[in-house]
């Protein structure tokens, strides 16, 4: 059983990684968020903001082999946006968790958790920038 579930954590992550080579702020998002953060992703690109997108798209096993490419090839990373639809962010945990893991752990990792609703692309953009601003706290 052991050697099955290791194989499943091995061959099984699937994720997909949009603008993470430069970006110095990376989105990440499953489900309906994620398709929010991808348009944003896609706007703030063309605004001239260097931010990225890792959509998670298995749970388990979670995608930690996106954060060990991401930690090989971007050495210019500001922070983590984990955008989530409940209370106070589950994913967040996880990010922060594989961001250390692969050297990355004192890159600041932001939660935007938005209860019961998907969020807006204005409200995303607002956050993205309060975040910049330092007005939204790390919480890792």
């Amino acid at each position: 059983y052991i050697a099955k579930v290791r194989a499943m954590r091995e061959n099984e992550q699937r994720w997909e990684a949009l603008y993470t080579e430069d970006a110095e702020y990376v989105f990440v998002a499953f489900g309906l968020p994620g398709r929010a953060v991808e348009g944003i992703v896609q706007e703030l690109r063309a605004n001239g903001e260097k931010v990225g997108f890792i959509r998670p798209i298995t749970a388990w096993p979670y995608p930690e082999k996106a954060f060990e490419e991401l930690a090989a090839k971007n050495k210019n990373l500001k922070g983590f946006i984990s955008v989530e639809t409940n209370g106070e962010g589950q994913m967040v945990d996880d990010v922060a968790l594989y961001a250390k893991k692969y050297g990355m752990g004192s890159v600041p990792v932001y939660a935007l958790a938005y209860v019961c609703d998907i969020p807006k692309d204005d409200t995303l953009k607002a956050d993205f920038a309060r975040i910049k601003d330092g007005e939204i706290k790390e919480v890792y």
